[in-house]
């Protein structure tokens, strides 16, 4: 029992260093462990400085030590304060990070979708055939960033674009519906047909090394 008062009088030397910001007075309250040394003139730092819960806390674990338990109760309102703030705080970690993770995987897709449709236009000189899971990539490049408003004018849809991107990593069962620049060739096909073909591609053109 003498162990944890002892325990609780360091605890309020502590908080009256932190709060003073003087670490020698810590090594000298814990080795004396003496309460008719704390300064007076500190307690009315920490008043003028403070919240009254703060100034009221310190003085009762100095001059009146609580058990453990009491210690808890006074400590239970501002814990639970101090813990939502926590939780919080992860929260918005855990966002962040998704939110780079995610972005990391739209780069990753679109660096691969973009290597099969330029390399393969190298191998065949230019010159694509209109069929296949090449023309397929083409028509969903164009799908995801040659858009047009209803006036017939240019525009691009950063969300329509990060959306595409999202959905073809993920191989989603989605269908859409591809359309050439000239309206001639018509295709429905799924964010997985799209995916699977991009795979093929790279199959049969070279080996890439993705992150």
């Amino acid at each position: 029992m003498v162990a944890e008062i002892d325990d609780i009088v360091a605890l309020g030397h502590i908080l009256l260093a932190l709060a003073t910001k003087d670490s020698s007075e810590v090594a000298h309250k814990l080795t004396s462990q003496n309460t008719d040394l704390v300064c007076t003139h500190r307690l009315h730092y920490v008043a003028s400085r403070y919240s009254r819960e703060l100034h009221a806390l310190i003085l009762e674990l100095l001059t009146n030590p609580p058990t453990v338990f009491a210690l808890c109760d006074m400590l239970s309102g501002r814990a639970f304060d101090e813990l939502d703030t926590t939780y919080r705080c992860v929260d918005t970690y855990k966002g962040q990070i998704s939110a780079e993770v995610g972005a990391g995987r739209v780069l990753k897709v679109l660096l691969h979708l973009s290597s099969a449709i330029f390399s393969s236009e190298k191998e065949v000189g230019g010159v694509w055939s209109e069929s296949g899971e090449h023309y397929l990539l083409v028509l969903f490049l164009d799908y995801i960033f040659n858009q047009v408003d209803d006036s017939g004018c240019a525009f691009i849809n950063y969300g329509h674009v990060v959306a595409c991107l999202m959905k073809l990593d993920a191989s989603d069962p989605e269908q859409i519906l591809l359309v050439s620049r000239d309206a001639r060739t018509v295709l429905l096909s799924s964010y997985l047909e799209i995916n699977q073909a991009l795979n093929y591609a790279h199959a049969n053109m070279f080996c890439v090394s993705l992150l």
